[in-house]
């Protein structure tokens, strides 16, 4: 995760102190990782390297991570499939690979899609 073990915490770059708290995150052996807004107010190079990290030091057959995040795109990779809540209720959940195949739009065309339909029935 390219983290300096020279340098202490506080004296850490924000994007530093994001790495490191992934790496201690992942560094537990866990079947089950539950992250809220991970990459939030992070540049876009140090959220590549977050993302990689993921991919890198999880085991897809045993460990799950669940991401709340508003940074789609930056996660679409990752994601195998994708739940989305509106106002604390779950308005829609599907398989990343039946959007792309099935529906044939990629996971924000979906999103807005379904969002626009839940504004007409909610009317």
């Amino acid at each position: 995760m390219n983290i300096s073990l020279d340098v202490k915490l506080k004296n850490m770059s924000k994007g530093s102190r994001g790495r490191v708290k992934m790496a201690a995150t992942l560094g537990r052996d866990a079947s089950y990782y539950l992250m809220d807004e991970p990459f939030s107010g992070f540049d876009p190079l140090v959220r590549e390297n977050l993302i990689k990290g993921l991919i890198q030091f999880t085991d897809s057959e045993t460990q799950t991570i669940f991401l709340s995040t508003h940074e789609i795109r930056e996660v679409e990779p990752l994601l195998d499939s994708i739940i989305v809540l509106q106002k604390g209720r779950i308005v829609g959940q599907e398989e990343i690979e039946n959007i792309r195949e099935i529906y044939n739009q990629d996971t924000i065309t979906w999103l807005k899609n379904l969002l626009k339909e839940g504004d007409k029935v909610g009317q």
